[in-house]
């Protein structure tokens, strides 16, 4: 029978909503203050401050629900680790030594970016490799296989030790086959798929020709126009902006063949919409 544990998950979460709360709302302020402003350096400050602020949104969304969803999983056919899109799955005959990181000789070298709910990444040691996929940096659990160590944060990690123990000692048959899924194998899922190529690369031409065209196209303006310049530079940075939300989502989605029809929904909204825009800049600019 399997057994699930889970990271601790609730300082974590209440970390990265907090920090993404902060940066929503300084999101929203900068690009408001943007909208006042006349085109020139305040302009400019603001915009740069709205794409620092808004662009680790994504990032700490994801990290939120990555944690989540984090599972350690124990059978007597190995060990599964999901952590959002990355999951690895050990056959129990390939696990070396299970240990707390306290019994260890010498402290592992944590990742160089980490904080509450998010202790993930690699780091070199020696000849081999320890990725991190944990909560927290402290009562970590060491699992060995030939060449990289795993470390990880159950909630309890007595009881984790207790039940690996109990699961090695039943063995298996059928032990499960070793395999390792990260991000990027989606990635390239998605370009191999010719649909998903052909509305994404769309989308994201259109994106380049809307954030050019007012830039190339300002010097020659010699009348009013209907809507003031900041709002004209604007424009296509809220429609990117929608077209990176969408992306994301739509990578969520594509996940799995029954979610597949809403990916291809939001990434042919975000090319509708780019259309949609290109027609009022093209009724604007000429």
């Amino acid at each position: 029978m399997d057994t699930i544990f889970t990271p601790p998950k609730r300082r974590g979460l209440a970390f990265h909503l907090s920090v993404l709360s902060l940066l929503f709302i300084g999101s929203i302020f900068t690009i408001l203050r943007a909208n006042r402003a006349e085109v020139g350096a305040a302009f400019s400050l603001w915009l740069l401050s709205f794409f620092i602020l808004a662009l680790p949104i994504p990032i700490l969304v994801y990290r939120a629900y990555a944690l989540q969803r984090a599972t350690y999983q124990i059978s007597p056919e190995g060990l599964r680790i999901n952590w959002g899109l990355r999951a690895e799955e050990i056959p129990m005959s390939k696990i070396l030594w299970l240990s707390p990181e306290t019994h260890l000789e010498r402290p592992l070298p944590l990742p160089w970016l980490h904080w509450p709910g998010g202790v993930l990444g690699v780091r070199k040691i020696g000849a081999g490799a320890v990725e991190y996929m944990a909560s927290r940096p402290r009562d970590l659990l060491i699992i060995a296989t030939p060449g990289k160590m795993y470390a990880i944060s159950p909630e309890n990690p007595e009881k984790f030790i207790r039940t690996f123990q109990r699961q090695a000692e039943i063995g298996t048959l059928a032990p499960i086959v070793a395999r390792s899924v990260y991000p990027t194998f989606l990635l390239g899922s998605v370009w191999a798929n010719l649909p998903a190529r052909v509305m994404i690369l769309g989308g994201l031409l259109m994106i380049i020709t809307l954030l050019l065209w007012p830039t190339l196209a300002s010097s020659s303006f010699t009348a009013p126009l209907p809507l003031s310049s900041p709002q004209l530079f604007l424009l296509p940075i809220v429609n990117a902006l929608f077209f990176l939300v969408n992306l994301l989502l739509g990578l969520f989605f594509f996940r799995s063949p029954q979610s597949q029809p809403l990916a291809y929904l939001l990434w042919g909204a975000s090319l509708f919409t780019s259309l949609l825009f290109f027609v009022v800049f093209y009724n604007f600019l000429t």
